[in-house]
């Protein structure tokens, strides 16, 4: 699969992952060329790079508008706990 087309395909986080396990296997063959591991690490890197951007990318969809007071919104990360789940921290409004 030549850079270009694995680039193309890798339109999911999970395909780059994949990608990425392919690329990591294939360095681990110590018989592969040098030249052909280069490149296969320069894709690695270039891969990684779109795995850290389709994780950025989740990140930034999965915060969410959190009113704070009548009118004042703030942004807060989807995973810190609710009132529900933290009751020994909640107090009651």
């Amino acid at each position: 699969m030549s850079e270009q087309s694995s680039q193309n395909s890798l339109r999911t986080f999970e395909a780059a992952v994949k990608r990425l396990e392919e690329i990591v296997n294939a360095l681990d063959d110590q018989t592969l060329p040098l030249d052909k591991a280069l490149a296969l690490f320069e894709e690695g890197i270039g891969v990684s790079r779109q795995c850290a951007e389709h994780l950025e990318t989740a990140r930034a969809r999965v915060e969410k508008l959190v009113e704070k007071s009548p009118g004042v919104f703030s942004l807060e990360a989807f995973d810190q706990p609710d009132a529900d789940e933290a009751p020994s921290e909640s107090a009651e409004s």
